[in-house]
């Protein structure tokens, strides 16, 4: 009968150059997917990027088809293998384990902050929401992988800053908003950004005028422009107190009916 099995002491057939190449370019690809983590973790934001998990990806596909052509050969000597030998013969895919580990489950953990902070905002309890926000840019493990949720949340706490009217910290925030993303939400805060410079200076216009009005009429037109400009920095809080404040004064019952039309908006 013909021996299919070789002693463990006998040499086995060489790797081929292709089975070697696969690995160590698999192994490469998993290996930027780590450093790519780790730049995330020390720098405070993710990669914002699908491209390392992309690349990840295709380098577990080649350490598979590495794994495969090593020990699943069609030779007819195959060595016979003690156990150990056995598990440590599937490292590799003990490596690609490891990694799409690091990959899926922060990210299945990513926005349950965020959408907590969604739900503060809109009960306007903003410094809760502020607090949520930014826990999900400060939760370390969060940023082994993109987040896209990131930039949502600076945003977030830009639009909560608004609403305390804290807009030193609103500017700050887009600022970074700007620095850090790409693409829709870089230019968003620009945007943003300059509207709230913009407007800023107009209230700053406004109050003067306010300031040296005498008519209630006048009042109430320069207040219907300060509440305007509050609203287009997502500052409906201070809007709302304003239409408040324009049905308090000696105008006609049309202006005021305006007034309450718009703070029921700002809701």
């Amino acid at each position: 009968m013909k021996e299919y099995f070789m002693d463990t002491a006998s040499t086995p057939p060489k790797n081929p150059f292709w089975i070697k190449l696969c690995q160590w370019i698999g192994l490469a690809c998993l290996g930027q997917f780590l450093i790519v983590a780790i730049i995330g973790v020390l720098r405070g934001y993710s990669i914002q990027s699908y491209a390392p998990m992309y690349v990840m990806l295709g380098g577990s596909v080649l350490l598979m088809i590495g794994h495969a052509g090593r020990y699943f050969s069609f030779s007819e000597e195959i060595p016979r293998m003690t156990w150990k030998q056995v598990l440590f013969s599937y490292w590799t895919i003990y490596l690609v384990f490891f990694v799409w580990g690091l990959n899926s489950i922060p990210g299945a953990m990513q926005g349950r902050y965020q959408k907590r902070g969604e739900e503060f905002y809109k009960q306007k309890n903003y410094p809760a929401a502020i607090a949520m926000y930014q826990k999900e840019l400060d939760t370390w493990y969060l940023r082994l992988c993109y987040n896209y949720r990131e930039d949502t949340s600076l945003l977030g706490i830009a639009q909560s800053y608004c609403q305390l009217e804290n807009f030193e910290q609103a500017r700050q925030t887009y600022q970074r908003l700007h620095k850090m993303a790409r693409g829709y939400y870089k230019e968003r805060s620009q945007t943003e950004l300059a509207e709230l410079d913009s407007e800023l200076r107009n209230i700053a216009e406004f109050e003067k005028q306010f300031a040296n009005s005498a008519d209630d009429n006048q009042k109430a037109r320069i207040l219907f422009d300060l509440a305007f400009a509050y609203r287009r920095i997502e500052c409906s809080k201070k809007a709302t107190e304003l239409y408040a404040r324009i049905q308090t004064l000696d105008i006609p019952e049309s202006r005021k009916e305006q007034a309450r039309k718009f703070a029921a908006d700002c809701v």
